[in-house]
């Protein structure tokens, strides 16, 4: 579960667009069976144990539904499609708010498992070297055991996703992996609540602006107020790629130059390679970076033109669009087959 999460992680970064963006997107848990407590077990470590996982489970399910939202928004922007573009960024900061508190109470959650472990006087919480050195060695060998298998599987795992963790286990440095599980606990609660708190005051896309009152004064309770009268949105960094071909007879130096149509004044444009050497009908792939300065209106999509040119003479030049999205308040909805009695 805990890889789940930092795979996450990763997924947040720029990926590339899905194209079943017009899918609505919907969180879906995988959580662990409690433990009982037993003779081994006392209630206050299995209650502990279960908000642990119960709370990880949370972040796993929000941040991926976060993940696949953001996706799905870069395939609508691709297609300029307004509509989901919007329903996808909003989908994605609301999932992306909620992986925040769901990391805020697992970090509370492990805090509160050490301090168990520490009440109890456990003492069998260091993983050694050598530890770590026989239990790659067995998975190199033998695998995993069908009940660590059967465990994976319960959290969502595909057979690919527990092949790729058997592997990244097997290549895992010992020394990083080897400590105190009481101090690796510490600071996983540690680096799991600045994230959460990162999380919950996202930069990007962000629908909380609104411009008004006079010179020096902030509406601030048109603001707070009104949040839906909000007209700017702060957006990500967008990155695209173009295809740029030489249909010259001969090889050719081409300038790919980005000219600005109805662009902001303080975004930022980058075309690279500036220049590409084609030979005749050779085609090359060009990414086109859109760095947004200000916040932009709402629902508007700026544009500009890539064009290439060889010296002064005009080749040809496509359109790059960046969608800019509506706020719209997201809330969750339950569809109900319909009973006739």
């Amino acid at each position: 579960m805990k890889d789940s999460a930092l795979y996450v992680t990763h997924e947040l970064g720029l990926d590339p667009p899905r194209q079943d963006y017009h899918v609505a997107t919907i969180p879906v848990w995988h959580r662990w069976p409690h433990i009982q407590s037993d003779a081994n077990i006392s209630p206050a470590r299995a209650a502990a144990h279960n908000a642990v996982s119960d709370a990880l489970a949370d972040v796993v399910a929000y941040g991926s539904a976060a993940a696949i939202a953001f996706d799905r928004y870069g395939g609508a922007s691709a297609a300029s499609d307004l509509t989901w573009a919007s329903e996808q960024a909003n989908a994605q900061l609301y999932y992306q708010q909620q992986m925040g508190t769901a990391l805020l109470a697992y970090a509370d959650a492990l805090n509160t498992f050490v301090s168990v472990l520490d009440t109890e006087h456990e003492t069998d919480t260091i993983i050694t070297v050598a530890d770590e050195i026989s239990y790659q060695q067995r998975l190199a060998t033998t695998g995993f055991t069908p009940d660590e298998i059967a465990a994976a599987k319960l959290v969502g795992l595909t057979d690919d996703d527990i092949e790729a963790y058997r592997q990244a286990t097997i290549a895992a440095d010992p020394n990083e992996i080897a400590g105190d599980l009481m101090t690796i606990y510490y600071d996983e609660a540690l680096v799991s609540r600045n994230l959460g708190n990162a999380l919950l005051y996202p930069y990007g896309f962000a629908p909380g602006l609104t411009v008004g009152g006079s010179a020096g004064l902030l509406q601030a309770t048109a603001v707070l107020t009104n949040p839906t009268g909000n007209t700017l949105a702060q957006i990500y960094n967008t990155s695209t790629t173009i295809q740029v071909g030489n249909p010259l007879t001969q090889t050719t130096a081409i300038d790919l130059r980005a000219r600005r149509i109805d662009l902001p004044a303080d975004w930022a444009v980058d075309v690279s390679p500036s220049q590409v050497t084609l030979a005749p009908r050779e085609v090359a792939t060009v990414t086109v970076s859109v760095l947004p300065g200000s916040p932009a209106p709402q629902g508007n999509v700026p544009r500009i033109a890539v064009e290439g040119y060889v010296g002064s003479q005009l080749l040809g030049g496509v359109a790059v669009d960046v969608v800019v999205p509506n706020y719209i308040p997201y809330f969750l909805h339950a569809y109900l087959p319909l009973i006739r009695r």
